[in-house]
């Protein structure tokens, strides 16, 4: 794709030159992480992988230690993780994601657990967008949107915003639904999500489906008892292990099956998930329907219900293995920057700062939404603003409309005039950051290429291996900062430490 792979097609322009150089050195930039996986092999043991996230120790610790590094190396793709980390860390709430096929019968054994018709349900892809339950003494729905302020809504009517018939491709722009209802097998700080179904042509909710997939702490994948496992199946279990959560395989449906056949299919499935993937997981076949539906509950008494009255565990356990899943991303993202050629004069700074561009904006965005949001609650200061003004007009017997109208929009233009012009100077202090950024990437002798940013390897012949190791803010004099197994650190020359490794 670089310039002179495309001559073939015809001459490019300077312009059109320096746009294809800019896409290729951004896919050069998002292809490192996934060199990086690839480096591992495939299947890479996520069994083993597993156990030894779950060896992580002073999270607290660590996850400060990984922002400092993350900042420091412009790790822009290992913020989003970051972010969700802090937000772990400090709700605490222990989330099960139910995945799967278009009608793979999510909602349905959702709706089961609930013991009502909370969730819509169909036979053609119905929810378009991740729906939250949680434990609530009255039961509501609570819809947030991108575009304005959330609205309550009672549960018969939560199809209009969750399913794909009533808001197709998510029309409505809601970021988020959250049921609560006062179920009995519901408990405090556990939340089930149901998400849109996999391999619809709805590929809206299946983007949301995978963007989701990164929070959630036990995954319940469901397989119609009517089709087999497929790759894609085994697909999602490896971004659940990898994502550092649990899970679970369910056969849904299974009332279409004998006991015998059900038997079969389980020990069929449990074989294929441990060649393909090197995984222990537990498999079970479930109905909802009948006689059948003591499966179902059989399955929560003995499976789910454990993990539900030990749920803080269950959430510190999952976050250990999100911040180990973190370490290594740091790290093989770090790996990679360090096989890479050195930089130029300037560059770290230079493309710390281009790579921040996206945080200032989006931060700039929520300041200047806020701004807006605020603007409707003016309303009854507004009105107290105009009333004050024609009070004003009538005493000092001002009577011709023009004037009055005059002294009324000078009233009611003040306070918006205000909001505005907050606006316009945090708008301004984002140009003057993307500006400062683009003046550090032209002072670059030679310009940016897409492995400007990569760090020099450090010195040869380590004398330890400590149990993580992140490289420190003095990367420049090959200074490191080690994490042992207990948690403590220390910083020191290379010589006191090992380089990154993605195998410990």
């Amino acid at each position: 794709m670089e310039p002179k792979r495309l001559r073939g097609y015809g001459a490019l322009s300077e312009s059109d030159t320096r746009k294809v150089e800019r896409a290729v050195a951004e896919l050069n930039a998002a292809l490192e992480p996934l060199s990086a996986f690839l480096d591992q092999g495939p299947g890479a043991d996520l069994q083993a992988r597993l156990d030894r996230l779950e060896q992580t120790r002073d999270e607290v610790r660590l996850v400060r230690e990984l922002e400092r590094v993350i900042t420091h190396h412009g790790l822009v793709e290992s913020r989003g993780a970051l972010a969700r980390l802090l937000d772990r860390m400090e709700n605490g709430v222990f989330e099960i994601g139910l995945f799967g096929r278009v009608s793979s019968g999510k909602s349905s054994l959702l709706n089961h657990l609930l013991g009502g018709e909370v969730l819509p349900v169909g036979v053609t892809p119905v929810t378009a967008v991740p729906t939250r339950v949680r434990y609530g003494s009255t039961p509501r729905a609570v819809i947030e949107f991108a575009t304005r302020k959330p609205v309550q809504v009672e549960l018969e009517r939560l199809a209009e915003f969750a399913t794909e018939q009533q808001n197709p491709g998510n029309a409505k722009h809601v970021a988020r639904i959250v049921v609560e209802v006062p179920a009995q097998r519901l408990r405090e700080g556990v939340l089930f999500v149901d998400t849109p179904g996999l391999g619809s042509l709805a590929t809206g909710g299946a983007a949301e489906t995978v963007a989701y997939l990164p929070r959630c702490d036990l995954g319940l994948v469901l397989v119609d008892a009517a089709s087999t496992l497929s790759h894609e199946d085994l697909a999602l279990l490896q971004a659940l292990a990898q994502a550092g959560a649990q899970a679970m395989l369910l056969v849904s449906k299974a009332d279409l099956l004998s006991p015998a056949d059900r038997a079969q299919v389980v020990t069929y499935a449990e074989r294929q998930i441990a060649d393909q993937l090197g995984i222990r997981l537990g498999v079970h076949a479930l109905s909802v329907v009948g006689a059948e539906a003591v499966l179902c509950d059989r399955w929560f008494t003995t499976e789910l219900e454990p993990l539900l009255t030990t749920h803080r565990e269950q959430a510190a356990r999952s976050l250990k293995r999100k911040v180990g899943a973190l370490r290594e991303a740091v790290i093989q993202a770090l790996e990679a920057r360090r096989r890479g050629p050195g930089r130029p004069p300037g560059a770290t700074e230079a493309v710390t700062a281009l790579r921040s561009a996206d945080a200032w904006i989006e931060a700039a965005e929520t300041a200047c939404g806020k701004l807006v949001n605020e603007v409707p609650d003016l309303g009854p200061a507004l009105i107290a603003r105009a009333a004050n003004a024609l009070a004003e007009a009538w005493q000092t017997r001002v009577s011709a409309p023009d004037a009055l109208a005059g002294q009324c929009t000078a009233a009611l233009l003040h306070p918006v005039a205000a909001t505005t012009s907050r606006m316009i100077e945090r708008l301004e202090d984002l140009r003057r950051q993307l500006e400062e950024a683009l003046a550090a990437a032209r002072r670059v002798p030679g310009g940016l290429r897409a492995w400007a940013n990569r760090c020099p390897a450090p010195p040869a012949s380590p004398s330890s291996t400590p149990d993580v190791c992140c490289q420190a803010t003095t990367c420049a004099g090959h200074g490191w900062r080690c994490w042992g197994s207990g948690g403590s650190s220390a910083t020191g020359p290379a010589s006191a430490c090992s380089a990154p490794s993605a195998t410990r």
